[in-house]
């Protein structure tokens, strides 16, 4: 997976070092590039029942075949999921929001949101999102790079979008 593989490393601390970290405790990104706030990790999933297969190919049993189609907001899946984070600790959050691996958002939901336009469509601003903070460890996203490779977050079939988003300050 490209996200464990070469983003994981080279965002967050080298695993196993200590460096890729300033004398002032700012997160550095190929010691050029400040990193600020948390890495969101997003995706957009349909529905099994998103598309219609044809009654010809399959006969009576039809219906029993799963059929994931393009992705609209009719057809997107938003069913909420109580994994635990194990970047947040249960305590951090009495409304447990933000202690759940992930949680589908609508674009009213998500702070600073942008629509996406790729080549087969337009993405709207909400769905699966993580928010990954920067002053975590590479041995700890690892792990929750696992967790979510377990989990149903990423996958071949349902999965329309995958975005990953986080800013950086370039000193002049």
């Amino acid at each position: 997976l490209w996200f464990a593989s070469v983003l994981v490393p080279n965002v967050f601390y080298p695993c196993g070092t200590t460096s890729g970290n300033s004398t002032s405790g700012i997160r550095t990104m190929q010691g050029l590039n400040y990193v600020l706030g948390a890495l969101r990790l997003r995706t957009i999933r349909v529905t099994n029942e998103s598309c219609n297969v044809e009654p010809k190919l399959f006969g009576n049993s039809s219906g029993d075949v799963p059929c994931y189609g393009t992705v609209s907001h009719q057809e997107e899946t938003d069913t909420r999921f109580g994994f635990q984070n194990p970047l947040v600790p249960a305590s951090a959050d009495p409304n447990k929001k933000s202690t759940v691996l992930y949680s589908h958002y609508t674009c009213s939901e998500v702070t600073g949101g942008q629509y996406i336009t790729g080549q087969l469509g337009l993405y709207h601003c909400g769905g699966y999102v993580i928010d990954i903070p920067f002053d975590k460890t590479c041995n700890e996203v690892s792990d929750l790079v696992q967790m979510l490779q377990d989990k149903p977050f990423i996958d071949a079939v349902q999965t329309r979008l995958v975005s990953i988003e986080f800013f950086t300050y370039t000193p002049a």
